[in-house]
């Protein structure tokens, strides 16, 4: 039988090679997935670290990263059986590591603490010290702000104000303000000593009982104004890193008489050095996989840290007629009076902005808060013109921008306005619809940036009248939806 049968086939397929076409069957004509797998695993290979890759590991930038490598082995290993159309979500994870920054303050002294105008600083610990007991150093205040001063010297005299002992620590700077005043000449030193005994006393304080080290040079010392006040502002810092491990004295000494009688402003003395710490922690993630070959090899996405959504503003938490206000954003007026305000219409809350009946110039500058572009991504938003007399909006990106309201004009502003094909025709009224822009981000990716919708118009009727009222909404950043 075994015979028969192996002549039967080897007859049957001399038929098959015999024909001039392939046998019309349609389950060889097309291919047709088996199996199909949907998954939702976690990661049961190897980690290069404790419980989990090391932080970068699965940069999704990076077609070669371990992470990625790892994983498809792991899959191609487990699931090879799967066919083109499988799809998986496996969930793994990497060794975070956070380093945190903490400012240390080993002295830090303001004057702000129990004083007199006029008084002389006393301070616990602090040592104020003049001979005759006239021309100490005195707290003195302006604009709100309390400080220790000395100066107005009638006669000759040597006054010290020096701190307690201080242990200084590895990283230790000094720093301190100064404003002077009425510059005369330099009578301002800085010292440092390690055997001062800490009496008040003319003996205790010179080079015969303490070896005092000058450092004034270290510091900047104005020689002006001739005549008035000085800015309070930062002379600068020393590092005391020679000092670590020992225990010190600081001094300011002024040394005039009736002719170089400079008065000098001090404010916060302070010691201070940075501690780092750094902290691990286990975070777990998720990356996707397919299969998109007919190889049954499945390729493996690495998620990324950027969020498919970075803005999402739908002006929806607001009451009509207020002043925008959103979390990281900015109503930045740079001249005249009106607002990007709350606005309603058949229940739908939006930002809008004219400069109609405005007195003159009105500049001013909405702006995102800071958007940390991942790639693909897009600006999106809704837009209505009302009463249409002139091009009052500009859409400005800059990845220079600080934040800040006051330094607007000093970042770089790229124009994007020219991407934007804006219907101009609501000149008796306002758009019946919202219309959508977008506008590809896709250059600045990786990149951190604040987008502005700029409105500059103006009020007065004339020639140069330009007040068309712009309404925003459903301001969008991210993956296109």
């Amino acid at each position: 039988m075994k015979k028969i049968l192996l002549i039967s086939t080897a007859t049957l397929a001399l038929v098959f090679t015999a024909c001039n076409h392939e046998p019309d069957f349609d389950g060889l004509r097309d291919y047709k997935a088996g199996n199909q797998l949907k998954l939702q695993v976690t990661y049961g290979g190897t980690y290069t670290g404790k419980n989990g890759f090391n932080m970068g590991e699965d940069n999704p930038d990076n077609p070669s990263a371990i992470a990625k490598t790892k994983i498809e082995d792991w899959l191609n290993a487990n699931y090879y059986t799967a066919e083109k159309g499988s799809e998986a979500t496996i969930k793994y994870n990497v060794i975070k590591k956070s380093t945190s920054t903490t400012t240390v303050y080993t002295l830090n002294t303001n004057f702000e603490q129990n004083y007199t105008v006029g008084d002389n600083v006393n301070i616990q610990g602090w040592t104020n010290f003049e001979a005759n007991s006239v021309y100490n150093w005195k707290y003195s205040t302006y604009s709100g702000n309390t400080y220790a001063q000395c100066g107005n010297i009638k006669d000759v005299a040597t006054s010290w104000l020096v701190s307690p002992k201080i242990k200084i620590s590895k990283g230790d700077v000094l720093s301190f303000d100064l404003a002077i005043g009425y510059w005369k000449g330099n009578v301002l030193s800085v010292l440092i000593s390690e055997d001062y005994s800490g009496g008040a006393s003319v003996s205790n304080l010179t080079q015969d009982k303490a070896k005092w080290v000058d450092i004034t040079s270290k510091f900047k010392i104005p020689e002006e104004p001739a005549k008035g006040y000085g800015t309070m502002a930062k002379a600068g810092t020393y590092d005391l890193s020679v000092y670590a491990g020992k225990s010190i004295y600081i001094a300011f000494r002024y040394a005039g008489d009736a002719t170089k009688n400079t008065t000098v402003q001090l404010d916060n003395i302070q010691i201070e050095h940075q501690d780092t710490e750094t902290s691990t922690s286990t975070v777990e993630k998720e990356a996707r996989a397919t299969i998109a070959g007919d190889d049954s090899k499945w390729v493996v996405t690495l998620p990324s840290e950027v969020p498919d959504v970075v803005l999402d503003e739908g002006f929806e938490s607001g009451k009509t007629n207020d002043h925008f206000v959103g979390d990281g954003w900015l109503n930045a007026l740079v001249q005249g009076t009106y607002y990007w305000d709350y606005k309603s219409f058949s229940g739908n809350l939006y930002v809008s902005l004219s400069a109609n009946k405005h007195e003159g110039v009105l500049e001013n500058w909405l702006v995102t808060p800071v958007l940390n572009l991942g790639k693909d991504m897009i600006l999106s938003f809704d837009m209505k013109l009302g009463y249409y007399n002139g091009d009052a909006l500009s859409l400005l990106i800059s990845n220079n921008f600080d934040g800040e309201a006051a330094n607007i004009s000093a970042a770089t502003w790229s124009n994007v306005t020219s991407q934007l094909t804006i219907d101009k025709s609501s000149t008796g009224g306002y758009d019946t619809n919202w219309s959508n822009y977008k506008v590809d981000l896709s250059s600045y990716t990786g990149k951190k940036v604040y987008v502005a919708f700029k409105y500059l118009g103006n009020g007065t009727k004339g020639d140069n009248l330009i007040s068309t009222t712009y309404q925003l909404d459903n301001i969008y950043v991210g993956i296109p939806k």
